[in-house]
């Protein structure tokens, strides 16, 4: 059975529909059947109170499957406040400011951290029950976690790159994890 809900990015962006708006002409690639599935396993996943991981497209799909919506595009639609630092062209990445009494700060116990980043899309408007848990210094989102599940967390950057040299980046994979387990031996148990 399924102990929990990792849904990574993709290269490809989450059409406007999903959240009743229309498409502009940045937006990117659509891939229909991929983002139709990620947002009904997402549904499914939360419904039932699974632990879900979300990392750049996945943390999208998340706020999505809970009534959120995106920027189509940061640079259109935010102008040029600090577009450039959430490209995939800015190799060194941007620091992004961790809030406190968070699941993120918990998990990686400091309050400003180094990201890489490659993305266009952005959350324009939170989901229900999520809060922000990280923000660039520019104030586009990068981080949301669920106030009404056990554990629903989204990062707008991609800890999977991270996490073989950086220790707090691998704590996110590490508390996924343990939570899953947790949860499933507390299950077995009754």
């Amino acid at each position: 059975w399924l102990k929990g809900l990792v849904l990574t990015g993709g290269d490809f962006d989450i059409h406007p529909r999903h959240y009743g708006e229309k498409a502009i002409e940045q937006l990117g690639t659509i891939k229909r059947a991929r983002t139709e599935f990620e947002l009904e396993i997402a549904s499914a996943a939360m419904n039932r109170d699974l632990p879900v991981f979300g990392i750049c497209g996945g943390a999208q799909a998340i706020n999505v499957a809970l009534g959120g919506a995106l920027y189509q595009d940061i640079a259109v639609q935010l102008g040029a406040r600090g577009v450039d630092e959430h490209t995939s062209k800015n190799a060194r990445g941007h620091a992004v400011h961790i809030e406190p009494n968070t699941r993120l700060f918990e998990i990686v116990r400091c309050p400003r951290i180094r990201v890489n980043t490659s993305h266009h899309q952005a959350i324009k408007h939170l989901g229900r029950g999520l809060t922000v848990n990280a923000v660039a210094e520019d104030g586009v989102i990068e981080g949301i976690e669920s106030i009404r599940h056990s554990f629903v967390l989204g990062v707008q950057w991609h800890p999977e790159v991270l996490a073989p040299r950086q220790e707090l980046q691998h704590r996110l994979f590490s508390a996924f994890v343990a939570f899953c387990r947790r949860r499933s031996r507390k299950r077995c148990s009754h």
